[in-house]
């Protein structure tokens, strides 16, 4: 009896499919640790960016909060002493800087209330042209170049 032939045509097939689900395989594996690794980089920076929300428990939390709501109460009563001491004309240094300063107020107070989280008390003045002391300051200094020209 004679030994059949060997298909080296299917041999040849066999080996070539094989080579190509090897190489498959390592760029799927190189995507899948390249995936990975991004994941894994995305929850370190929202760890880093949880700032430790995620360590507060139900007592931890009372605190926190109770803390943050004296620490915007002792804000606003600053911001209060801040706006009666620029509103006193005998504390303003020049009109100019002055003016120069609730302008840059304005712009930013702007732009935190365009922003979407705003924190409690950042919601008070919307519009700083409807704070009635702005307004009133405002008019002093137009009043003044008047005078001076």
């Amino acid at each position: 009896m004679h030994k059949p032939k060997k298909n080296i045509k299917f041999d040849f097939l066999k080996i070539i499919g094989i080579y190509i689900l090897t190489k498959i395989m390592k760029i799927n594996f190189k995507i899948i640790t390249l995936l990975t690794s991004i994941v894994v980089n995305i929850n370190v920076v929202f760890a880093q960016e949880d700032g430790g929300w995620g360590q507060l428990n139900e007592r931890n939390s009372k605190e926190y909060w109770k803390k943050r709501h004296d620490e915007e109460k002792a804000h606003k009563k600053e911001v209060k002493e801040h706006w009666k001491r620029v509103g006193n004309e005998t504390e303003i240094g020049s009109q100019q800087k002055v003016y120069k300063r609730m302008k840059n107020t304005k712009r930013v107070s702007n732009r935190i209330n365009n922003k979407k989280n705003r924190h409690l008390f950042m919601r008070k003045n919307k519009r700083l042209d409807r704070d009635p002391l702005y307004k009133r300051i405002l008019y002093k200094l137009r009043k003044n170049k008047k005078k001076d020209s």
